[in-house]
């Protein structure tokens, strides 16, 4: 069956909401995971002994994972997401070069490879682009929100930078690394003023606003060097009147390890747009 743009315009927003909860909000985890790595999740975390973790008051919690992940300077992540009847599974890997943010992932048969502001876009199926790349550069905003949006990871950060509410639920075992369980409740504009304004959500101002319920729960679980290696993320929305339920998972892992993200060589750029059926170019 022939799929026509408009629905799968709609299939495909809803799965980059999920896929933006779990870039986005988890961030106050992080992400990044790669296909040779990430899909172990925490059983193959820090390259470090963390040792057992220290559990962290209300006001700690957002400044240290901020200063591990930019201390580790990379990270792989493995998610998945459930929004709207759909599902996206996803992995790949995160390096803070400097001032820029290197990512790569790999989500539902589309790679995206993200070199600051610019993203490279491979995909098959329906919007097959022949094995190579198409450069999507920071004048197609759109483009890119569909695709996730482009926070970089210390924005992201600041969903859970202030949670209005703080529960320390205890230590658990994730693959044998001790790690301290977080349930943090974040208001509902706290929540999109961390997503950032050009994140999905946020670009649909009052509505969004009145989908998310008043408070957001996020869990995280830190390990000893104060590392998220997973966090999870259920969220009640009201869309078009109807009660829908998004969840997302992500896992975190070989933090500091070098995964050489590089844009792709001229050679493997192509100028057929996967997008062009999406936006009538």
């Amino acid at each position: 069956m022939q799929v026509t743009a408009p629905r799968f315009r709609r299939t495909l927003a809803a799965t980059s909401v999920a896929a933006v909860l779990a870039l986005t909000a988890a961030c106050g985890s992080d992400d990044a995971s790669s296909g040779s790595s990430g899909s172990d999740g925490a059983e193959s975390t820090s390259s470090t002994d963390s040792g057992e973790a220290t559990e962290l008051d209300q006001g700690e919690i957002g400044p240290a994972v901020v200063a591990a992940q930019e201390e580790a300077g990379s990270y792989a992540f493995a998610v998945t997401a459930e929004a709207a009847r759909t599902s996206t599974d996803g992995e790949g890997e995160v390096e803070l070069d400097g001032e820029t943010t290197k990512l790569r992932l790999d989500m539902n048969g589309m790679e995206v490879i993200k070199i600051g502001e610019d993203a490279y876009v491979k995909a098959s199926g329906q919007m097959d682009t022949g094995g190579k790349y198409f450069k999507v550069g920071p004048a197609a905003k759109g483009i890119w929100q569909l695709l996730g949006g482009q926070q970089d990871p210390a924005d992201m950060l600041k969903v859970i930078e202030d949670p209005s509410e703080f529960e320390v639920v205890g230590h658990e075992d994730l693959g044998g690394v001790d790690t301290v369980h977080y349930r943090l409740g974040i208001s509902r504009d706290a929540y999109l003023a961390g997503l950032g304004e050009d994140s999905p959500l946020a670009q649909m101002g009052d509505m969004a606003a009145k989908m998310l319920p008043e408070i957001v729960y996020n869990d995280v679980w830190l390990n000893g060097e104060d590392q998220v290696l997973k966090y999870t993320n259920t969220l009640e929305m009201k869309v078009l009147g109807k009660e829908q339920t998004s969840n997302t998972e992500m896992t975190f892992s070989d933090y500091g390890s070098d995964f050489g993200i590089e844009a792709p060589a001229a050679d493997q750029l192509t100028d057929v747009d996967p997008f062009a059926a999406l936006t009538n170019r």
